[in-house]
C-alpha cells in the first residue's frame, strides 16, 4: 500500500470535484427555471471544489488558506447542499443551529491550528461536523420526504447515509487509536482508503443527483402530460389542436365535435378549410396572422359554421405551442349562441319593462331593497315637479317624513321585507320635497300603490311605487259638496222668495191657496232631501216645474180674463208671478241640465268641434236675422271625447260670445287652436264686453254672474257646465279677458 500518495489522491480529488461541479453545472442550466435548490447546490459543490484545491497547494500557501480556509469552505459547501436539497423537495427549515455548528466548527479549527496545534483534533472536529451534516441530509432524503418523492431520492438518502457510516469509522480510529503524524499528507493507509471511499461515494452522489433531477422531470413532464390531457379532453370549451403548418386539426375533444355536429373520423386530419368552419374567411386569415406575430390572443368573439350549415357565435381564444417541435394551435371555443339569445330576450325584455314603465301615464319609479330610488319615470318628474338628478339614488322611501307622519310607514316597510302589497292615499306638500325646481307651495293628493318584485327564489328584491293623482278629483268632489251647499242654500233662498211670492198670490185668490201650500210642502222637502247632487238636481226639476206652470198658466189666465177686476198693483203682482215662474223654469231646466252633464255616461271617439261649432252658429244666424258677427271657424279640429257633451259645452260658449258681443260696433267670434308647452289648447276668443279678471275666481261657480241680469240675462250655470264638460273630458278649462276688449275661454282636450 506504500504506492497509494495522499496528496495524489487529494489531486485526483480535486479534478473529481471539478468534473462534478461542471456536471451540476450543467444541469443548473437545463433545470433552474424549472426546480429550486439547483443554484444553491452548484454553490455548495462549488464551494467544496474550492476547498479541495486550497487544500491540495497545502505548504505552498499559508496555513490560514490550506488548513483554516480550506476546511470552512468544505464544510460550508456540505451546508449549502444541504439547503438546496430542502429547496429542491420544497422542505424548507430553519438553519441558525447548523449556522452555530458551522461557528463552532471554525472556532476549533483556529483553535487546534493556532492556539494548541493538534492534527488529531481537526480530523475528530471536521469528522464530527460533516457526520451531523451528512446525517440530515440522509435524514431529509429518506424520511422527511413524501412518500412520493422517497421513489426519487432514497438512492441518494443511502449515499449519504454511507458518508455517516465512513465518517463514524473514521471518527472511531481517531477518537479511540489516536494518531501520531503531524503532517497530513504523510501517507496513511487507512486514511487514503478513507478519502478514496469519499471520492467514489461523491462521485455516486453526483451522478444520482442528476438522475433524481432528470427522474423528477420526467416525472412531472408525465403528470403535465396527463393534466394537459385531462384539462384538454374534459374542458367544459370546445377544444381543439391544429397544426399551424397545414391547419389540420390533430386532436378535438368531445364538446368541439358535439359544438359543430361532426363525428371524430370526420374531423381528425381534416383541415379547418375542408369542414367550412369559419363564416367569414377574413376572420381566419386575420386570426391565423395575429397567432403567428403575437403567439396567441383571447376572448374573441367570431361567428362558425355547423356541419348542418347553422350559425353559432363563440368566444374563440388560442395560443401557439410547440410539440416535439412541431408548432400548433391550441384553440378553444365557448358556444355563447344560447346566452347570447337570453341575453338579447333579457335586454329586450328589460327594455320593454323600462319602456312600459317610461312611457306609463301615470307616476312610478323602482326603489332598491333598501328603499333607495334607483329608476324614475317622466310622468313622476313631471307630477311632482323633480329633477332626475337630485332624487336619483339619493331619495329614500323609508326616510321620507310626509309618509311617516301620515301613518305609513308600517305599511312601506312591509313591502320591503315581507313583500306585501300597500295601497294609500297620500297627500304631499310640494314644498317639502327636495327639488331647486319648486318656486311654490301646492298639495298633491296621489293615490299610492307600492308592491313588490321578486327574483326566481323568490327574494325580494325591488319595489315598484305607483301613483295616480287625484288632487283634480278630490277637488272635484270638495267643489261638488260646496256646489251642493251653495244650491242648497239658493233653493231655500229662492224658495223663501217664491213662498212670499205665493203668498201674495193667496191674498188675491183664494183658489191659489192649496197650490201654495203644495209648493211650500215641495220646498220643505227639497230643502232635507239627499246630499248628493245629480239626485237633488233632478228632484228639484221634477217636483217645481209642474206647480211652476200651474203658476204661470193661472197668472196668464187672471190676466186675460180678470184684468178688468184687477188693478194696476194686482196686474203687476200676476206679471211679476209669471216672469219669476220663467225664470224660475230657465233656471231649473239650466239644473237638469247640469244635473245630466254629471250623470251621464261618457262614451269617446273622434269630435270634429270644427263642424260642431260651423252647425251652432248657422242655427243662431237662422235666429237672428239681424247678424253682422264676423265668425272664424279653425278646420278639422279633432279631438277625443263624448260628442253629445262637448256640444253642450261648445253651445254655452258659443251662446255667451254671441250675446256679451251685441253691444260691439263690429263684433268678432273666433274658435281656434294653438300649441303651448307642446300641448294642443283650443280657445273660443270675442271682443265683447269682457269682464274683470279679479272677479274670475267666481267664474265657473253656479249662479256665479259677472254682469247684471238687466244687462245680460242669463242664469249663471252655463260656464259651471261647460267647466264640468271639460273636466269629464280629461281637459281643463281657464279664461283670460279686459273690461271692455272682450273675453277668451281656454280648455284643453284629448286628441
Amino acid at each position: 500500500m506504500n504506492g497509494l500518495d495522499i496528496r495524489t489522491i487529494f489531486f485526483c480529488a480535486l479534478l473529481t470535484g471539478i468534473i462534478c461541479t461542471g456536471v451540476i453545472v450543467i444541469l443548473w442550466r437545463q433545470n433552474h427555471e424549472r426546480f429550486n435548490g439547483i443554484g444553491l447546490l452548484v454553490l455548495g459543490y462549488a464551494l467544496q471544489t474550492l476547498g479541495l484545491l486550497l487544500m491540495t497547494l497545502r505548504g505552498a500557501l499559508p496555513e490560514w488558506a490550506s488548513i483554516l480556509m480550506a476546511s470552512a469552505l468544505i464544510v460550508t459547501g456540505t451546508l449549502f447542499i444541504y439547503k438546496s436539497l430542502e429547496r429542491f423537495t420544497a422542505l424548507n427549515g430553519m438553519q441558525i443551529h447548523n449556522v452555530i455548528l458551522v461557528l463552532f466548527f471554525i472556532g476549533t479549527t483556529v483553535y487546534f491550528t493556532y492556539l494548541k496545534p493538534d492534527l488529531t483534533a481537526r480530523i475528530i472536529s471536521v469528522s464530527l461536523t460533516m457526520l451531523i451534516l451528512w446525517a440530515q441530509c440522509a435524514w431529509l432524503l429518506l424520511v422527511r420526504v413524501t412518500p412520493h418523492q422517497r421513489t426519487w431520492t432514497r438512492a441518494v438518502g443511502l449515499v449519504f447515509s454511507g458518508f455517516c457510516l465512513l465518517t463514524v469509522i473514521r471518527f472511531i480510529k481517531y477518537a479511540v487509536f489516536g494518531g501520531n503524524e503531524y503532517d497530513f499528507f504523510q501517507t496513511r493507509i487507512f486514511d487514503a482508503l478513507i478519502i478514496i471511499s469519499y471520492l467514489m461515494l461523491f462521485i455516486l452522489q453526483t451522478f444520482l443527483l442528476t438522475l433524481v433531477v432528470n427522474k423528477r422531470l420526467l416525472l412531472e413532464v408525465g403528470t403535465t402530460e396527463e393534466k394537459f390531457s385531462r384539462a384538454f379532453y374534459l374542458s367544459p370549451y370546445a377544444a381543439a389542436l391544429v397544426s399551424m403548418e397545414e391547419g389540420r386539426i390533430t386532436e378535438a375533444n368531445k364538446k368541439f365535435l358535439d359544438a359543430i355536429d361532426y363525428k371524430e373520423e370526420e374531423v381528425i386530419g381534416a383541415t379547418v378549410m375542408d369542414l367550412h368552419l369559419w363564416e367569414r374567411q377574413e376572420d381566419r386569415l386575420a386570426v391565423f396572422h395575429e397567432l403567428s406575430e403575437m403567439g396567441g390572443i383571447s376572448g374573441r368573439e367570431y361567428k362558425f359554421r355547423k356541419k348542418t350549415g347553422e350559425i353559432l357565435t363563440g368566444v374563440f381564444s388560442a395560443a401557439v405551442i410547440s410539440v416535439e417541435g412541431v408548432k400548433y394551435f391550441l384553440s378553444t371555443i365557448d358556444d355563447v349562441t344560447k346566452t347570447m339569445r337570453i341575453q338579447e330576450d333579457l335586454k329586450k325584455s328589460e327594455k320593454f319593462l323600462q319602456s312600459i314603465i317610461e312611457q306609463s301615464p301615470y307616476p312610478m319609479w323602482i326603489a332598491d331593497k333598501g328603499g333607495t330610488l334607483i329608476q324614475i319615470n317622466q310622468a313622476c318628474l313631471k307630477t311632482f315637479n323633480l329633477v332626475e338628478e337630485e332624487v336619483l339614488g339619493k331619495y329614500n322611501i323609508l326616510q321620507d317624513n310626509i309618509v311617516a307622519e301620515q301613518g305609513f310607514m308600517p305599511l312601506v316597510k312591509e313591502v320591503l321585507e315581507k313583500g306585501s302589497t300597500a295601497r294609500f292615499d297620500l297627500h304631499y306638500d310640494t314644498s317639502r320635497l327636495k327639488s331647486l325646481q319648486l318656486q311654490k307651495r301646492s298639495i298633491l293628493v296621489v293615490d299610492t300603490t307600492i308592491f313588490p318584485v321578486k327574483d326566481q327564489h323568490g327574494n325580494i328584491t325591488n319595489a315598484v311605487i305607483q301613483f295616480i293623482d287625484i288632487t283634480a278629483r278630490r277637488k272635484m268632489e270638495d267643489a261638488n259638496k260646496l256646489l251642493h251647499t251653495e244650491l242648497q242654500q239658493k233653493v231655500e233662498d229662492r224658495t223663501r222668495a217664491l213662498h212670499d211670492t205665493q203668498l201674495a198670490l193667496l191674498n188675491l185668490v183664494d183658489d191659489l191657496e192649496q197650490t201654495a201650500k203644495n209648493l211650500a210642502d215641495s220646498n220643505n222637502q227639497l230643502s232635507s232631501a239627499n246630499k248628493e247632487l245629480t239626485a237633488f238636481s233632478y228632484s228639484v226639476s221634477h217636483d217645481l216645474r209642474a206647480p211652476l206652470r200651474s203658476m204661470e198658466g193661472f197668472s196668464q189666465a187672471l190676466l186675460e180674463d180678470y184684468s178688468d177686476k184687477l188693478d194696476d198693483h194686482g196686474q203687476d203682482y200676476l206679471k211679476r208671478i209669471c216672469n219669476g215662474a220663467k225664470k224660475m223654469n230657465g233656471l231649473i231646466s239650466d239644473l237638469l241640465k247640469l244635473a245630466r252633464v254629471n250623470q251621464a255616461d261618457i262614451i269617446l271617439q273622434e269630435v270634429n268641434l270644427s263642424a260642431i261649432a260651423e252647425e251652432i252658429i248657422r242655427e243662431k244666424r237662422m235666429n237672428d236675422s239681424g247678424d253682422n258677427r264676423i265668425v272664424t271657424i279653425r278646420d278639422n279640429i279633432i279631438v277625443k271625447g263624448d260628442s253629445n257633451l262637448l256640444k253642450i259645452a261648445l253651445t254655452n260658449l258659443l251662446d255667451n260670445a254671441w250675446k256679451f258681443t251685441s253691444l260691439s260696433a263690429q263684433p268678432q267670434i273666433e274658435l281656434g287652436v294653438k300649441n303651448e308647452a307642446g300641448q294642443r289648447v283650443f280657445f273660443v276668443r270675442d271682443n265683447g264686453v269682457g269682464f274683470d279678471m279679479e272677479q274670475s275666481g267666481r267664474l265657473f261657480g253656479v249662479f256665479q254672474r259677472m254682469h247684471k241680469d238687466d244687462d245680460f240675462p242669463g242664469t249663471g250655470i252655463g260656464l259651471a257646465t261647460v267647466q264640468r264638460i271639460i273636466h269629464r273630458s280629461g281637459g281643463q278649462i281657464w279664461a283670460e279677458a279686459e273690461v271692455g276688449r272682450g273675453a277668451t275661454f281656454f280648455f284643453t282636450l284629448p286628441v
